[in-house]
């Protein structure tokens, strides 16, 4: 197949007319679904079928909401945790190293 545009032959061009109903059309296939063969003779009520929608849609928002929160939370503790035991370390490591100083200080006064 070429991607490139063709001038066609415009002798064999026929027109469609649109307004003719003698040409047999293919006829769309029903998709049967439990609920629509139980309820083919009741018309579909589009605003309940809405609220619907908006109620599935409601709460697969709010669901993914409080796994985001979730999943955020627990990042946020991990991170916590790992800054608090680099403060704590760094801590322990100025309070020996103040230890060394005035060791070393004192030494060199005697």
């Amino acid at each position: 197949m070429s991607s490139k545009a063709r001038r066609l032959d415009e002798s064999a061009i026929q027109p469609f007319d649109w307004a003719d109903d003698s040409a047999p059309r293919p006829r769309p296939k029903a998709v049967s679904s439990p609920k629509a063969s139980a309820s083919a003779s009741e018309p579909l009520d589009v605003g309940a079928h809405a609220a619907h929608l908006a109620a599935l849609e409601r709460d697969a928002f709010s669901k993914g909401y409080a796994q985001g929160e979730r999943a955020g939370a627990e990042a946020a503790g991990k991170r916590g945790e790992v800054m608090l035991r680099r403060l704590t370390d760094t801590i322990n490591e100025l309070t020996t190293l103040r230890e060394q100083m005035i060791h070393h200080t004192e030494r060199q006064m005697v």
